[in-house]
């Protein structure tokens, strides 16, 4: 018989509070560096990249949204198969944890009851979209991704090609900037 290892509800409650907060509040490092690296010469519009930086820093300082489109929230749980919460469903702590970070940090609210039949606005950001795996490890992993609503309205099909790095580098770059006018 194998035994299981309970967790606190309120480890993964903080745990997704405070990984929501900060997928709003900051650019990862990866994406930080990935843009830092680009060369002047890469981009049309050097002035809006500055922008993209000045709003990075102005966000991590004083604790606002990187983007006021704060979107649909998506979850990416992992849950070792012997692990059970004292309390409630994971799901259900996730939930709550994303309601409170978005109501308590003045973040906007934008989630439908139902995107086809009922287009009320749930005023909690939620319910996320939450994936869940089970592994056998005997823990818990959660990455937050934050999904802004226009993504819905500019994916971009892109043919599995080779492409130089250089080249790679000043299309994301252009999608980055057209996206975020002057």
């Amino acid at each position: 018989m194998r035994e299981l290892c309970e967790i606190k509800s309120e480890y993964l409650y903080n745990a997704i509070y405070k990984a929501c907060f900060k997928a709003n509040t900051t650019l990862s490092c990866d994406v930080f560096n990935a843009l830092k690296s680009l060369d002047e010469a890469e981009l049309e519009n050097p002035n809006k990249m500055a922008k993209i930086f000045a709003n990075n820093s102005i966000a991590s300082e004083k604790s606002r949204p990187l983007c006021q489109d704060t979107g649909q929230v998506v979850v990416f749980l992992e849950i070792g198969e012997n692990i059970i919460l004292d309390k409630e469903n994971p799901i259900d702590v996730v939930n709550k944890a994303i309601a409170d970070c978005y109501k308590d940090n003045f973040f906007r609210k934008s989630i439908v009851k139902n995107a086809f039949f009922d287009r009320t606005n749930t005023k909690t950001n939620v319910p996320a979209i939450v994936y869940v795996d089970y592994i056998k490890e005997n823990i818990i992993k959660a990455n937050i991704l934050i999904k802004g609503g226009g993504a819905e309205n500019t994916n971009i099909l892109h043919r599995h090609r080779r492409v130089p790095l250089r080249a790679l580098r000043q299309q994301i770059a252009k999608r980055i900037l057209l996206h975020h006018g002057d």
